[in-house]
């Protein structure tokens, strides 16, 4: 079964955390977060955490 057909962005300014995202500024979807570890920075992650904790 695979993941749903829709995409979103992150609550966090896109500026902020740019290596989360895709080509087309969306979070990375599910068939390719297999290429998030390789480029993710962990500072971007703890951003992005942060303001979805606080939403």
């Amino acid at each position: 079964m695979g993941a749903p057909p829709f995409s979103w962005g992150p609550p966090a300014d896109r500026d902020r955390v740019p290596s989360l995202l895709g080509e087309t500024g969306e979070l990375f979807t599910h068939d390719r977060i297999p290429d998030l570890p390789g480029r993710a920075r962990l500072d971007e992650i703890e951003v992005e955490v942060e303001v979805e904790f606080r939403a």
